[in-house]
């Protein structure tokens, strides 16, 4: 159970942080 809610953070944290590398493209 605990593996599954660490690998859902991290697929919320790699979304997160391809929206804000795509809102900072220069």
């Amino acid at each position: 159970m605990y593996a599954r809610v660490k690998k859902k953070l991290s697929i919320e944290i790699i979304k997160l942080y391809n929206f804000i590398k795509q809102r900072n493209i220069y």
